[in-house]
């Protein structure tokens, strides 16, 4: 491929307006008209036609991007060789995101250009003339380069939202991003997120996007990914891992509560998970996720205990009951369910029939059979873990355990169950 020498030029840092540097490698071709319509139209300040004529020259490869470089250093133009800086950059997330030399050398064309004395915020790909979607943070001004929600750049789903990657456009250091792109007004949730935002445990976002009716919001891409789909995929988690991940999502629920907000929402679909491989072994960390339900827990009453039945507390049952600080218990409770599954790979068997939507009885019968499948199936583990109490996997056992105890005044704070699990994990 033509363009690779310039990789190397590209770890160099910022470019320098300096005598042409690859000038040898450019003596490999002959001149030609396309390099010559390129000079022309540089020359012009007309950077639409700079766009085209480089897009399609990449393309078709009669003109190289070690050219357009060498063109760029002899007539010192320090924006066309920041496009080339841009470009190699962008071209360097292959590994990551398919994206063609041309269509990397068209955006940031555009957007070193064109698009700076623009007011909107959303430029689509047929207005524009562009190989892809391109939105702007009307507070921050950060870009983002949107690429199709199919393939490996589709990240997931939920009822109103899709997860898919793009990349937050950077000149020098680009990278792959997480974007959520919402079908409702997510005002709340945006709402929510600011108040949270640096929190340990809690996803941040680095912006978020709204305006013409669309509503986004993007966050570092996490991966391997969704906690659930681990889970059910039967990700080969180590005892250790498991308690590292109990202690950042127990970190991250307390820091909710501690600022006075309450999720409603933790189940195992709501927590993402990063490992990074380290030479002589991987690091495993977790965030609490999806905030469309959060909200300050003083003051609300009456209103959905968890987004999922399968998650939701005894109490949970007699909503018109439920006010302030009994939200802050119901997500505790919904937090063990969701430790025993990372710890038995499987869901909570109480839950799994949601009787609480259940139109089979009535209300108090369907609360007691809750209520008698709980302990049906908690206790033989509390008989269980009496022998192997002073162990690792006991204590780990015991919490998640008090985290589902049936009277919501026993089952302790979020932030005493992180500071058991650290205890734990500081001993592995």
């Amino acid at each position: 491929m033509i363009f690779l020498p310039l990789f190397a030029f590209a770890t160099l840092g910022a470019v320098q307006i300096t005598a042409p540097t690859l000038s040898p490698y450019v003596l490999q071709f002959k001149s030609n008209s396309h390099i010559d319509d390129l000079k022309d139209a540089l020359l012009s300040g007309n950077w639409e036609r700079v766009k085209k004529i480089g897009e399609k020259g990449l393309k078709d490869r009669t003109i190289s991007l070690a050219e357009i470089d060498s063109l760029a250093r002899t007539l010192l133009s320090s924006d066309l060789l920041n496009i080339v800086q841009a470009t190699v950059r962008l071209k360097a997330l292959h590994n990551s995101v398919h994206l063609d030399v041309s269509d990397a050398f068209a955006l940031s064309t555009f957007i070193e250009t064109t698009m700076t004395g623009q007011k909107s915020n959303f430029f689509t790909e047929s207005s524009w003339d562009l190989p892809r979607e391109i939105e702007r943070d009307p507070a921050t001004g950060n870009i983002f380069i949107l690429l199709d929600m199919k393939g490996s750049n589709f990240l997931g789903a939920g009822k109103f939202k899709k997860v898919c990657k793009a990349i937050f456009y950077n000149r020098q250091m680009p990278q792959i991003v997480a974007l959520a792109i919402s079908t409702r007004p997510i005002k709340n949730e945006i709402k929510a997120m600011k108040a949270l935002q640096g929190l340990d445990g809690v996803l941040s976002a680095i912006s978020f996007l709204y305006g013409d009716n669309r509503w986004g919001i993007v966050t570092p891409i996490y991966s391997p990914g969704g906690l659930n789909e681990l889970i059910e995929a039967d990700f080969d988690f180590s005892f250790k891992e498991k308690v590292k991940i109990a202690q950042d999502i127990l970190t991250g629920v307390a820091n909710i509560h501690e600022h006075g907000y309450v999720h409603l929402d933790l189940g195992a679909r709501n927590y993402l998970v990063n490992i990074k491989d380290r030479g002589h072994g991987r690091t495993v960390s977790a965030v609490v996720s999806d905030f469309g339900f959060s909200r300050p827990y003083k003051g609300i009453t009456n209103t959905r205990v968890q987004g999922n039945c399968t998650y939701l507390a005894p109490e949970g049952f007699y909503r018109e009951k439920m006010h302030g600080e009994d939200y802050v218990r119901s997500d505790v409770y919904a937090v063990g369910c969701v430790l025993w599954k990372l710890y038995f790979e499987e869901g909570n068997p109480w839950g799994e029939k949601c009787l609480f939507k259940s139109t089979n009885g009535s209300l108090d019968s369907r609360y007691k059979e809750h209520v008698r499948l709980l302990e049906k199936y908690t206790d033989p583990v509390r008989k269980e873990i009496k022998k192997i109490a002073n162990t690792p996997k006991g204590q780990f056992l015991s919490i998640v355990l008090k985290l589902l105890q049936f009277n919501p005044k026993k089952r302790g704070t979020a932030r005493e169950a992180a500071n058991a699990m650290n205890d734990i994990y500081s001993k592995l």
